[in-house]
C-alpha cells in the first residue's frame, strides 16, 4: 500500500478546510502550525480508504485539540504558581507580623513578678532589692507552709507584701496587678509580715556590744565626747485613720502633729543601724513614758552613752542604769543660751541628726510608713503587740538590709 504525503499548499488550503469544517478555534499561531503538521501526517492513497483518512485526520484534531489544552494548563499553572509565589511572600509577611505580635503579647502578658526577676532595675525600684537579695532573703525565710489552693506562689506572695511597704498600693490595686481578689492580697501581706517579723526580728534587731561598735565607729563620733556613744533614741509618729469611739480618738490624738498617731521608738547605733524598735503607743503617750514601757532601758550597761533630743528628760533615769544621757540645752526661763550652751547643742545636734535622717530613710523607702495607717492595723495581734507595730518593725529590718545613711569616714 502506497503512501503518500501532500504538498505544502495543498496541505495549507486542505488544513485550513478542514479547521472551517470542524468549527475548530484555534487563534494562536503555534496552535495553528501544530494543526497544520497533525494534517501534514501520512496518509492512506487508497481511495478504499478515505473514509479511514478522515478518522485519521479527525484523531489527529483531537490530539491536536489536547496539546493545545496542555498548552493552556501549562501557561495557568505558571499563572497559579507566580500566585502561589506571592502568596507565600505575604504569608512570610504575615508570619513575622504574627511573631513579633505574638512576642509583645507575651511581654504584656507578663505579670510583675517575671518583669522584676528579668530586670533588676524594676526590682530595685519595686522592692528597695536587687533580684539576688530577693531571692536570698526569701530563701532565708523558708520552709513556709502553704495551701494547695493558693492563688498565687511563694515568691509572689513575698513580692506582694515588699510592693505594699514599699509603695502602699492600695490592696484593690494589688489584687488587680496579681488577678486575684483583694482578701487574699490582704491575706497574703498580714502573713508575711508575720513570717518575716518572726523569723528576721531577733537576728537583724539587735543590741551590738561596744566592742563592735568601737572597731566601725564612724569619724564624725571618734576622739571626742561621743566616742562612748551606744544608742540615738528618738520617737516618730505614723497618721493614722481616724478611730470610731471618741476615747480611743482622745487617745490616739498627739498635740505635737494635731492628728490621730501611732508613736514608735526608734533607737540607732552610731553607725546608722536600727538596734531597737518599740511597740506601737498612742499618740497622746509622752516620749518619756513610750521610753519607760518600752523596756529599752533594760539594754543599757554601765558607761553607754545615749544621745536624745530635748522631748526625753531621762537624765535621772538613764543615770540609775549607770549610763550618760546628753540632750541639747533648755533654753527654760532664760532668754538665750549661752555661749557654752550653744557651742554643745551645735555639738549634739551634729551627731544626734543620724537618727533623724535614718528615719527619714525609712520613711523614704517604705512609703506605708508615711501614713494614714488602716484603722484595722492597729488592732493587737498579740498581747500589747498592734499589727502597726509590726509593720514597722519588718521596715527596719529591711532598712538594716540595706546600705545605711551613715557615712563612715
Amino acid at each position: 500500500m502506497e503512501i503518500s504525503y501532500s504538498a505544502s499548499n495543498k496541505s495549507d488550503n486542505s488544513s485550513n478546510q478542514i479547521i472551517t469544517i470542524l468549527d475548530v478555534d484555534v487563534s494562536n499561531d503555534d496552535i495553528r502550525l501544530l494543526y497544520k503538521f497533525v494534517l501534514c501526517m501520512p496518509t492512506f492513497s487508497s481511495s478504499n480508504n478515505s473514509s479511514r483518512n478522515e478518522d485519521t485526520v479527525k484523531q489527529n484534531l483531537e490530539v491536536a485539540k489536547y496539546l493545545q489544552r496542555i498548552m493552556e494548563l501549562e501557561e495557568q499553572l505558571q499563572v497559579a504558581n507566580r500566585t502561589i509565589d506571592e502568596l507565600n511572600s505575604k504569608l512570610g509577611e504575615v508570619t513575622i507580623n504574627n511573631s513579633r505580635l505574638s512576642d509583645n503579647l507575651k511581654e504584656k502578658s507578663k505579670d510583675l513578678y517575671t518583669k522584676c526577676v528579668e530586670n533588676d532595675e524594676f526590682m530595685v525600684y519595686y522592692t528597695r532589692f536587687s533580684n539576688h537579695s530577693f531571692q536570698t532573703m526569701f530563701e532565708a525565710l523558708l520552709p513556709v507552709k502553704e495551701h494547695n489552693n493558693c492563688a498565687l506562689d511563694l515568691r509572689r506572695q513575698f513580692l506582694v507584701m515588699l510592693l505594699k511597704i514599699a509603695h502602699n498600693f492600695g490592696f484593690r490595686d494589688l489584687a488587680i496587678r496579681f488577678n486575684v481578689s483583694r482578701y487574699t492580697v490582704s491575706d497574703y501581706f498580714h502573713k508575711w509580715i508575720g513570717i518575716v517579723h518572726d523569723r528576721f526580728f531577733s537576728k537583724v534587731i539587735f543590741w551590738p556590744t561596744k566592742e563592735s561598735l568601737l572597731k566601725t565607729m564612724p569619724m564624725c563620733f571618734r576622739g571626742g565626747e561621743f566616742e562612748n556613744t551606744t544608742a540615738i533614741w528618738d520617737c516618730f509618729e505614723i497618721q493614722t485613720d481616724t478611730p470610731h469611739t471618741p476615747s480611743d480618738q482622745a487617745g490616739s490624738f498627739s498635740y505635737y502633729k494635731q492628728r490621730p498617731t501611732d508613736k514608735i521608738l526608734i533607737s540607732i547605733t552610731p553607725q546608722g543601724t536600727v538596734n531597737f524598735v518599740s511597740n506601737g503607743f498612742c499618740g497622746r503617750v509622752s516620749d518619756k513614758q513610750v521610753v519607760i514601757e518600752s523596756n529599752i532601758l533594760d539594754k543599757l550597761q554601765h558607761g553607754d552613752l545615749i544621745l536624745a533630743d530635748r522631748g526625753f528628760p531621762l537624765e535621772e533615769v538613764v543615770a540609775t542604769r549607770g549610763a550618760k544621757f546628753k540632750v541639747p540645752a533648755f533654753i527654760k526661763d532664760k532668754k538665750q543660751l549661752s555661749e557654752q550652751e550653744t557651742e554643745e547643742t551645735r555639738r549634739i545636734a551634729n551627731v544626734r541628726i543620724h537618727v533623724e535622717r535614718v528615719i527619714g530613710a525609712i520613711r523614704t523607702r517604705f512609703k506605708i510608713l508615711k501614713g494614714p495607717i488602716n484603722i484595722n492595723f492597729l488592732k493587737n495581734v498579740e498581747v500589747d503587740k498592734s499589727f502597726v507595730g509590726k509593720i514597722v518593725k519588718v521596715c527596719c529590718i529591711f532598712s538594716n538590709l540595706l546600705p545605711s545613711v551613715v557615712p563612715l569616714d
